[in-house]
């Protein structure tokens, strides 16, 4: 089962699975642009955080996060650790699910660190019931079909990436053919001008001596 939440701020959505069985289907199929929240030290649920739009820029990196929403998703981490809601003063780690690792031998929901420099601490000095309650009346549960819909949401993710690189390469190609073909006209005008420069003047003298048939030569 995977449970979602809705923060204030609805550009964003926030979810969780039940259980650690939950815990690798979340990670198998996480997005790129996704951010993981566990409470530091203690057993907890593993919180992610998604932007509803995708934006690239987001990708690796944690520093995006609005507070309010930082503070929502570490306050819902705390609520679901059994040790750490009894606690004050506990440090919520988070980082982009890139920098997540899991190897043959970690237990079932266990995860590692790529980067430890890329693992940021955000620090809760109480429960807040207010914030946790307003959290908790937005759950919605996804509870049959869970591992097909994470990964329908995962290919339909990966296809929109895949469609922006696209579109990236395609302006940068026609930026290059802007450019050259601009390079192009500015040499061809410099060859102009070159041109005229080196015509030779002739006076109105010298041309009210030539014949008739010259004037229809020139013109």
């Amino acid at each position: 089962m995977v449970y979602f939440f809705k923060p204030e701020n609805d550009q964003f959505l926030i979810y969780m699975g039940k259980d650690k069985n939950e815990n690798e289907l979340l990670l198998k199929y996480a997005w790129d642009g996704d951010v993981w929240f566990h409470v530091d030290r203690y057993s907890s649920a593993h919180v992610y955080l998604r932007r509803k739009e995708d934006r690239d820029s987001d990708i690796g990196t944690v520093d995006w996060i609005p507070e309010d929403v930082l503070e929502e998703c570490c306050q819902l981490v705390k609520a679901n650790s059994i040790e750490g809601c009894k606690v004050n003063n506990i440090l919520v780690v988070y980082t982009s699910v890139l920098n997540l690792k899991k190897s043959a031998d970690m237990e079932v929901g266990q995860v590692g660190f790529k980067h430890q420099n890329d693992v940021k601490k955000y620090r809760v000095e109480k429960k807040v019931n207010f914030t946790v309650n307003r959290i908790n009346k937005t759950r919605y549960e996804r509870s049959e079909g869970v591992e097909g819909f994470l990964q329908q949401g995962r290919q339909n993710y990966q296809r929109r990436r895949v469609q922006r690189e696209r579109e990236v390469h395609r302006r940068k190609l026609q930026e290059e053919r802007d450019r050259i073909e601009m390079e192009k006209k500015e040499k061809e005008g410099r060859g102009y001008d070159h041109f005229g420069d080196g015509v030779a003047k002739t006076s109105n003298k010298s041309i009210s001596r030539k014949g008739d048939d010259e004037d229809d030569d020139f013109w």
